[in-house]
């Protein structure tokens, strides 16, 4: 072999290790001293990262170690897999940190793809092993290609402006970088030749049956063929560009958040009224926030249908998928599990407490108070107008009660209505009925006929605890 070409072999080589370490700088993705993490499978993306670092650490004064994931799909040659990063380990002189996980096993209990289950497998063990260990990300091989194709995959899902912009580059919230993000595979390949660098190759990349094989394989080089021979470089374009796009609307979402968006223990809620003034982009974006908050596929249909839920009547709800609705209350969109339309009911004596759908209420004896407590938990009624034992239950259709203060009956349903009680409330409410009458809509209202007069004697406290909704749950009116 020429000198001539040995040199121009490493200058080329050169020319990527040059350009990953203005694209760290460009970015910010790595200090100096820093800790790093090198997620290594064993393919040529990996290797050449892995190799890249290696011949920067001294000159950014860097440590590294490798994580790798044995996902068990492939018998022998996933062990041999890792055996091979094991080797690269020794090779590179850094520490190696493996986990074997039950992919298949993951993926039927979720019920999800398997790429799915490897996937949130593989960057759970990242995360955990990056806090373990202490540093300070962990650095993935994904390239231009691979961008690319992530563009046209979220573009045929409808995904919106965030699955355009592509794969972030820097991911804070799991501290994961991706350094080679701007380079092609054909760059990336020719680095591994040119170094003499030895690889894994995963027969599953040759499998059509997978959505991004079939990309890469068929789609990709009818582009290039057929409509234009740039077709990755214009895709890069556009993530860059929306890039830009979901940044902004990052900001202008953040900026609103707090005016509009409320996190509860079990629920998310949007202020409708302050959603309606902002823009419809705006609306989508917050819609969509909530879904992935709650892990539901954000889909164009999905959010389309929630957003109408803005200008819709009180009372409408919408099933979001995954166990979850959204209704639309007086004043807010609500997001929430769905409930079961069943009744649940406690008995309760003439003394003692019960619990119901997270609530304690008790009951005890006494004497007609001289004032009252301007209290909604605690109620006083006429121990001669109930009969023992008293029953605690959900509503039901068809209940009816007197609202103290007023001498005709109304339904319970309606009263609900009056209080801008969301529907699905309506079911965890506690209602203490005496025989077949109401006595108390717990935390509410009391029952008229169960008031204290002056000629009541004997008395029973109720007292409703631990409900976390008292301020929403208390008379409006």
């Amino acid at each position: 072999m020429s000198k001539l070409f040995e040199m121009s072999r490493t200058k080329n080589a050169s020319k990527l290790v040059k350009a990953t370490r203005e694209f760290i700088k460009e970015h910010e993705l790595l200090s100096p001293r820093e800790k790093i993490l090198v997620a290594v499978s064993g393919g040529v993306d990996s290797t050449v990262l892995l190799d890249i670092f290696f011949r920067l650490k001294d000159e950014w004064n860097f440590s590294f170690g490798i994580v790798h994931v044995n996902h068990r799909l492939r018998g022998a040659e996933s062990d041999a897999d890792e055996k091979f990063v094991r080797s690269l380990a020794e090779k590179y002189r850094c520490r190696v940190f493996v986990s074997r996980v039950q992919t298949k096993l993951t993926a039927e209990e979720r019920n999800i793809s398997m790429q799915e289950a490897a996937r949130e497998l593989r960057y759970a063990f990242f995360q955990n092993q990056r806090k373990t260990s202490g540093a300070g990300a962990v650095a993935t091989a994904h390239n231009a290609d691979d961008n690319a194709e992530t563009v046209l995959f979220n573009l045929c899902r409808g995904t919106g402006i965030a699955g355009l912009a592509g794969i972030p580059i820097h991911q804070k919230e799991g501290g994961i970088i991706r350094p080679l993000l701007f380079a092609g595979r054909k760059e990336i390949e020719a680095y591994a030749r040119e170094r003499h660098l030895r690889f894994r190759e995963d027969s599953s990349n040759r499998s059509d049956q997978y959505s991004r094989n079939y990309l890469r394989h068929k789609i990709f080089p009818a582009l290039k063929r057929h409509i234009n021979p740039a077709a990755v470089q214009s895709f890069l374009h556009t993530s860059e560009i929306m890039k830009l796009y979901a940044g902004y609307v990052e900001k202008e979402v953040e900026r609103v958040t707090p005016q509009i968006l409320n996190r509860r223990k079990e629920e998310i809620s949007l202020n409708a009224e302050h959603l309606s003034r902002t823009h419809s982009l705006l609306q989508h974006e917050m819609i969509r926030t909530v879904l992935e908050h709650i892990g539901i596929e954000p889909s164009f249909g999905r959010i389309a249908a929630l957003c109408s839920l803005i200008h819709a009547q009180k009372g409408v709800v919408i099933e979001c998928g995954g166990g979850w609705c959204a209704e639309r209350s007086a004043g807010e969109l609500i997001f929430h599990k769905e409930e079961k339309q069943t009744v649940s009911a406690q008995i309760l004596g003439r003394s003692g407490t019960i619990t119901l759908n997270g609530y304690s209420l008790s009951a005890r004896k006494s004497t007609p108070p001289a004032h009252f407590e301007d209290d909604p938990r605690c109620v006083y009624v006429d121990g001669a107008r109930v009969t023992f034992p008293l029953t605690v239950r959900t509503w039901k259709n068809g209940d009816r009660f007197i609202p103290l203060g007023m001498k005709r009956e109304k339904k319970v349903s309606d009263f609900f209505v009056d209080q801008k009680v969301p529907l699905f409330r309506k079911r965890t409410i506690p209602i203490v009925t005496s025989g077949d009458a109401i006595v108390w809509v717990a935390g509410m209202r009391l029952d008229e006929r169960f008031k204290i007069t002056p000629q009541t004697k004997s008395a029973l406290l109720l007292t409703l605890r631990n409900g976390s909704l008292w301020q929403e749950l208390s008379p409006k009116d």
